[in-house]
């Protein structure tokens, strides 16, 4: 009991601290998380703890990892030792996704090669349309929109029709530079997209 009267207190002034960063009121607080400002209230006095999926929410609003708020930290520990802590983390998830892709690429390109000794090199271009749409999807996941999400979009876009007409070039023997126009109408859309609040 006395372990979660404590628990309570940590997850509790953590809260009222990243609140207070953030210069808000409990009003403002609730408003912004579609609580009830007594929600709010009960929490930072440590009467109950918020859900998991709450405070994966208030994680996401604060732009905290969600073990920030059963740890304590001094007054002057600062946020972003944190922010950074849990960027880094999320940005070698990243490259070893992308890394994977590419182990996987090259081995199938090995392997082709020693069984029929003619090189795919389309195999490389459809594992750079790979990372660039894994990265997409884990910045949108992790970040909504921010600039690196319309680069790799973009990137993705690109790359999947360059491997595409590279394929369909070297496979059938058809120069389809014309499928490149597709992407045209798609970058303006996803331009488009960047700009929807």
């Amino acid at each position: 009991m006395e372990k979660e009267n404590n628990l309570n207190n940590i997850v509790a002034n953590n809260l009222i601290a990243l609140r207070k960063r953030a210069n808000l009121t409990q009003q403002d607080l609730a408003k912004q998380l579609n609580y009830s400002d007594k929600t709010i209230s009960k929490w930072e006095k440590g009467y109950m703890i918020p859900s998991v999926e709450n405070l994966l929410q208030l994680a996401k609003f604060y732009q905290v990892s969600i073990e920030y708020f059963t740890n304590e930290h001094h007054e002057n520990t600062p946020i972003s030792k944190v922010k950074d802590k849990d960027r880094m983390n999320k940005i070698i998830i990243v490259a070893l996704w992308v890394t994977a892709i590419w182990t996987i690429g090259v081995a199938t390109f090995c392997f082709i090669m020693f069984r029929d000794n003619k090189p795919l090199w389309y195999i490389f271009m459809w594992a750079t349309f790979s990372s660039f749409l894994i990265s997409t999807i884990l910045i949108y996941r992790w970040w909504k929109k921010n600039v690196y999400l319309i680069v790799t979009l973009s990137l993705s876009l690109w790359s999947l029709l360059f491997a595409a007409f590279y394929q369909v070039y070297v496979s059938q023997g058809l120069y389809m530079w014309y499928i490149f126009f597709i992407g045209i109408p798609l970058q303006v859309a996803i331009v488009l997209w960047w700009f929807i609040k």
